[in-house]
């Protein structure tokens, strides 16, 4: 299963409908999404950071999305979700909000990665890793979505 964890919900009703497609696009790709909004402090930032970081522990793989994170293109990022899944556990993204993600997440994270070398708002970050996912997933099944 692939969890989506982002601090606070969206507002936005135009990024709201977006989201909600692609998650209902990737479903019908095979790839299943478990989005979760977490409280959101003061500030933007997540609550309950030892929990989150408990819970990293129990995952295959934690992604931490973050402007300073490694760069990827869609075909490699397909190619490791496919074999992230296919080692059994559970992936999870996280995604900050208006202040980002804390440094202990960031640290406890397995890996932190970049949707844009330019910072984007907490709002536009998730609808895009959800568009990423639905692209890996067709990539993967060899749907006519993604194009070279």
């Amino acid at each position: 299963m692939v969890h989506v964890w982002a601090v606070g919900g969206l507002r936005n009703d135009a990024m709201r409908a977006l989201a909600n497609d692609y998650l209902r696009r990737a479903a019908r790709a095979d790839l299943s999404i478990r989005l979760e909004e977490l409280p959101q402090g003061k500030g933007g930032t997540v609550r309950s950071i030892d929990t989150l970081v408990g819970r990293m522990k129990d995952l295959r793989r934690s992604i931490a999305l973050d402007e300073t994170g490694d760069p990827i293109r869609s075909e490699p990022f397909a190619e490791q979700l496919r074999g992230d899944m296919s080692r059994g556990g559970d992936i999870a993204f996280l995604i900050g909000g208006a202040a980002g993600l804390p440094r202990e997440l960031l640290a406890a994270a397995d890996r932190r990665l970049s949707l844009s070398a330019m910072t984007l708002p907490h709002e536009l970050a998730r609808v895009v890793l959800l568009e990423q996912l639905y692209r890996a997933a067709t990539i993967l099944k060899g749907m006519p979505y993604h194009r070279r």
